[in-house]
């Protein structure tokens, strides 16, 4: 998915509990042994921006569906595991993005964001990136093969199976996935202009309040109000 080419390729990879516990409760979260990705005809030519970041071309997608007759192929396709009955939550990796395209198609399904999870489980990660988690985690059982090349929809949906997959096994419910996926996390170190790689404990409080007027992520708008609250700076 790119903003500006448009969806140009989609990609799964289904997570399935392997086991019940004592109360009959879906545990041992595990990953589907394959992935699975479909070219989607955007409609337009895809910008030499786009194309050096997934090298997707316009020749690879002539003849392929567009986005909302390639949901409904990847719907009817969709072979998840024998155990898995039903699909209960959608997953991915800075979720906000990819929904602008999916919510219109899907409609009120329920979602994770793999980035968000880990922001407020691992305030200090080098990066939030999915291959940048992917190395720092190391999640057991992840082929690399698998995970490559990045940028491209199944290997990326490869590595963020990885990453829901350990925090289900971790005890993290789907509700308590999908609320802190809605809950802005407070993030120790600030990535943006002259304080980048410093905590946000010791940026200024006029940068700070700079930041408030503008388009970043709502984590790091919610770390500069907290600050700025701590400070009675507001």
């Amino acid at each position: 998915i790119s903003a500006d080419s448009g969806v140009c390729e989609i990609g799964w990879t289904d997570i399935y509990a392997g086991s019940q516990n004592e109360k009959g409760e879906p545990t041992g979260w595990e990953v589907a042994t394959h992935s699975t990705s479909l070219f989607v005809n955007p409609g337009k030519p895809i910008p030499p921006e786009a194309r050096a970041e997934h090298h997707i071309s316009d020749e690879d997608v002539a003849g392929a569906p567009d986005f909302e007759a390639a949901i409904a192929a990847m719907l009817s396709v969709h072979s998840m595991p024998a155990s898995c009955e039903r699909i209960d939550a959608w997953a991915a990796h800075n979720a906000k993005f990819d929904r602008q395209f999916l919510d219109p198609v899907l409609g009120n399904v329920s979602w994770i964001c793999t980035m968000r999870c880990a922001q407020h489980v691992y305030p200090d990660a080098p990066s939030f990136k999915n291959q940048v988690l992917r190395y720092h985690l190391n999640p057991r059982g992840l082929n690399p093969k698998k995970a490559m090349p990045p940028h491209r929809a199944a290997p990326d949906s490869y590595v963020t199976a990885f990453l829901l997959r350990d925090r289900r096994n971790r005890g993290n419910t789907i509700d308590g996935l999908g609320k802190a996926t809605q809950r802005p996390p407070i993030l120790l170190t600030c990535r943006i202009g002259k304080w980048n790689g410093k905590p946000y404990s010791e940026v200024d409080s006029g940068f700070l309040r700079w930041m408030l007027d503008k388009d970043f992520d709502e984590a790091d708008l919610a770390t500069a109000r907290h600050w700025l609250n701590e400070r009675g700076a507001l």
